[in-house]
């Protein structure tokens, strides 16, 4: 498949296509969900070189870009370490958001990011990333073994992540150093 972020440079990438949703909050959103494989570094690669939030985002005030923008690297610095699990979400051609999980030897899942992507417009695709954690709920759930998905949220970014987690169904856990640890069961 070819995707791109600007139509000057396309990407190939050998991802799985593992859904395809439609979110109709603000207008109809078609969102495929793939999974990537390990022959995709050099797309996480290409990836990382282009989204330049700074750039994407210009209103945005300059420390949201410098979070925004390292969420989006640690996401991809987390979705080429080999025991990871990553979905990409792609809308219109384009990626639109991205998660990475792994198994801790548990029976919980752990979600190690999620960052939307915004398009090069500047503009994030609705319920991206949300798509992306639902999807991590069926794939978790579908796995009798597992009993829950743990994930470590950072709360000094432009939008509250707790209170969109504990919307989700996930509940605050602990609190240590600024960071929360939250939990679905």
């Amino acid at each position: 498949m070819q995707i791109s972020n600007n139509i000057q440079h396309p990407t190939l990438f050998k991802a799985t296509k593992i859904a395809s949703t439609y979110n109709y909050v603000r207008g109809t959103t078609c969102i495929d969900i793939f999974k990537l494989s390990s022959e995709d570094k050099n797309f996480l690669h290409k990836l990382s070189e282009r989204i330049l939030i700074k750039n994407l985002c210009p209103k945005l005030k300059a420390s949201f870009q410098e979070r925004w923008q390292k969420v989006f690297d640690y996401c991809i610095q987390e979705a080429k370490e080999k025991e990871n699990q990553t979905y990409i979400a792609i809308s219109n051609y384009t990626p639109c958001a991205s998660l990475t999980y792994s198994n801790d030897g548990s029976k919980n899942n752990y979600l190690n990011g999620v960052c939307s992507i915004p398009n090069p417009k500047g503009k994030k695709v609705p319920l991206a990333g949300q798509t992306l954690i639902y999807q991590l709920f069926l794939d978790s759930y579908k796995e009798l073994d597992k009993k829950g998905i743990v994930l470590e949220a950072i709360h000094n970014g432009p939008v509250n992540v707790v209170q969109k987690y504990e919307k989700m169904g996930f509940t605050k856990i602990s609190e240590i150093e600024g960071v929360i640890r939250v939990r679905v069961i």
